[in-house]
């Protein structure tokens, strides 16, 4: 009789195990409902990289905005010389010399560079200039009005794709000659009488775009003058050079540059006589409280003479 006991109470208690209702008991702790739940699984969850800490490699990874080259550029107050016409001269003590892309050989620019100082090349990014050894590859319909009191130079359509491609050539022959950064002039289309209709938005994606391609090749860029889309601008920029901020009274708008200890390079074109004068002074007085380095210097940029404040 035992031995058909001891055979039937096995059985019996598997049946009652298998009976719906009964849970199967478990020597784990009871970890939660919450625990057991991937994020996959989490009701609010509407984004997996929101729900997870690390993104799955084969997740396509959305494209990144180029960042400047990894040494931060020159800090606000740093000094500088600019020169545009003529032979380069360059025995001043400067921390950075602003010169022309296409007149400045190789050799000088590392010349610069061997001193310590920063080589920034400057080109027209807004016009067309007949004397350019690429002036032939912009599209005949992307050159507009004439500009100004300079011969040979007329405004550019900065949305024709001809235009942004020599862009994109100039930047890439500043890399190549060893240039540290660039100095795009022209690039306030938008406010002036070109001969296109280029809005405020279309000025702004250009201007964007050159620091994008400056950035892809690991290059500083300044923005130059343009104070109407500073505020849109200033943190895509490295540095800024301005002209004439004190006669216009605009200085101030400079400030986001200097709050961000990057450089800002002033001039005003106060002529010989005002070396000295009380305008100088007034000008030297404001260029210290806005944190920005200025000089007087010709209008054709072309080293006649250089005042710095003290």
């Amino acid at each position: 009789m035992n031995s058909i006991n001891n055979l039937l109470v096995p059985i019996l208690v598997t049946l009652i195990l298998s009976l719906p209702g009964h849970a199967k008991v478990s020597s784990e702790p009871d970890m939660g409902i919450q625990a057991a739940k991937s994020p996959q699984q989490e009701p609010n969850c509407k984004s997996k990289k929101k729900c997870q800490d690390t993104t799955d490699p084969n997740d396509p990874q959305e494209p990144e905005t180029p960042e400047p080259p990894v040494n931060e550029f020159l800090p606000a107050g740093s000094s500088y010389q600019m020169q545009l016409q003529g032979a380069l001269n360059t025995e001043y003590v400067a921390d950075a010399y602003v010169f022309d892309l296409f007149d400045v050989s190789q050799e000088t620019i590392t010349q610069i560079k061997s001193t310590g100082a920063k080589a920034i090349c400057y080109f027209s990014a807004g016009t067309y200039e007949q004397w350019r050894t690429d002036a032939v590859d912009f599209a005949p319909e992307a050159i507009g009005e004439p500009l100004g009191d300079w011969p040979g130079e007329n405004w550019l359509d900065t949305t024709h794709e001809s235009v942004k491609t020599v862009m994109k050539n100039r930047i890439q022959l500043a890399k190549d000659k060893g240039c540290d950064a660039v100095d795009p002039d022209n690039v306030d289309s938008h406010t002036q009488q070109s001969g296109f209709n280029i809005s405020y938005a279309q000025q702004l994606e250009y201007n964007k775009y050159l620091s994008t391609t400056a950035h892809d090749n690991q290059l500083f860029i300044g923005l130059k003058n343009n104070l109407s889309q500073l505020a849109d601008l200033h943190s895509h920029y490295d540095f800024a050079i301005n002209e004439s901020c004190i006669r216009w009274n605009e200085c101030d708008m400079l400030k986001p540059f200097v709050d961000a200890n990057k450089a800002v390079f002033h001039v005003e074109y106060l002529g010989v006589s005002g070396a000295g004068s009380s305008e100088f002074d007034n000008m030297c007085s404001i260029a210290n409280n806005v944190g920005m380095y200025s000089l007087v210097l010709p209008h054709l940029l072309d080293d006649a003479y250089r005042f710095s404040c003290p």
